[in-house]
C-alpha cells in the first residue's frame, strides 16, 4: 500500500469518526463558521479576478441577490427573540445607477423551539439606505411575523458595521457587472465589425455602403481600401 493511499484511508477514517461525534450544535456551528470564512474571503478578494461568466441576468432592471452571485449560503444571519434569521440581500447593478439602497428579505430559518422553517414564502421585506439609514417597508410577512422594524434592529446589534459591509457588497456587485456589461459590449463591437467585414468583402466599390449610410461603399467604409481607386 503506498502513502498516498494510507493517507487517503487515515482521512476518511478521521472523517468518518468526527462525523460521529459531533453534534447537531456543532455542525450548525461548523457551517457558520464556514460561511463566515468564505464572506470574509469573497470581501477581501480582488474583484477583478472574480469570474464573471455566470452572472444572473440583469438585463430588465432586476435587482440581483448576493447569494446568487457568491452561493455560499445566506451571510448576514442573527437571532431574533431566541429564532434564527438571516437576511437576503439584493441590489441594483444597473450601469450608471448611483443608488445607495438595497432590499433586505427576513427570512426565519429556525423558530425558537428550534424547529426548521419548512416555507420561505410571504417573508417580510424592507428597502434600506446604508448611507441614510432611511427604511420604507415594502412586505410585512405572514401573520405572527415579527415587526420589520425588529427585525432590521436585531440585524443591526448582530452586525455594528451593517452599512459599511452593506456598501462594500453593493460595490462588489456593481465593480462585476460593470465588467460583464463591457465584456458584452466589446463582444457585440466585434460581432459587428466581422459582420461589416464579411459583407464588405462581397459588395461593390460602388454599391450601397453595408452600414447603412446611404452612401456608396467607396466614399463611406470602402475609403481608402484601394489607394489606387480613392473617393474624389
Amino acid at each position: 500500500m503506498t502513502s498516498a493511499l494510507k493517507a487517503d484511508l487515515v482521512t476518511r477514517r478521521l472523517a468518518e469518526l468526527i462525523i460521529t461525534r459531533l453534534s447537531e450544535t456543532a455542525w450548525e456551528d461548523l457551517l457558520r463558521w464556514f460561511w463566515t470564512a468564505k464572506i470574509q474571503a469573497i470581501e477581501t478578494a480582488e474583484v477583478s479576478e472574480i469570474d464573471i461568466a455566470d452572472l444572473p441576468d440583469a438585463d430588465a432592471g432586476r435587482m440581483i441577490p448576493f447569494v446568487e452571485v457568491f452561493p455560499l449560503g445566506l451571510s448576514l444571519n442573527f437571532t431574533f427573540a431566541q429564532a434564527d434569521w438571516a437576511a437576503d440581500e439584493q441590489y441594483c447593478v444597473q450601469p450608471g445607477c448611483d443608488c445607495t439602497g438595497l432590499v433586505l428579505s427576513f427570512l426565519q430559518l429556525r423558530d425558537a423551539a428550534g424547529r426548521k422553517t419548512t416555507s420561505l414564502r410571504d417573508v417580510p421585506a424592507v428597502r434600506y439606505n446604508y448611507r441614510s439609514q432611511a427604511t420604507c417597508e415594502l412586505a410585512r410577512g405572514s401573520a405572527g411575523t415579527p415587526p420589520t422594524a425588529r427585525l432590521l434592529g436585531a440585524l443591526r446589534m448582530a452586525y455594528p458595521s451593517l452599512d459599511t459591509r452593506l456598501e462594500l457588497h453593493h460595490r462588489m456587485m456593481q465593480s462585476l457587472y460593470a465588467r460583464h456589461y463591457l465584456a458584452r459590449a466589446k463582444f457585440q463591437n466585434e460581432r459587428v465589425e466581422n459582420q461589416l467585414s464579411t459583407r464588405a468583402e462581397k459588395v461593390g466599390r460602388n454599391d450601397l455602403c453595408p452600414c447603412g449610410s446611404g452612401k456608396k461603399f467607396k466614399r463611406c467604409c470602402g475609403a481608402g481600401s484601394n489607394p489606387r481607386s480613392a473617393p474624389c
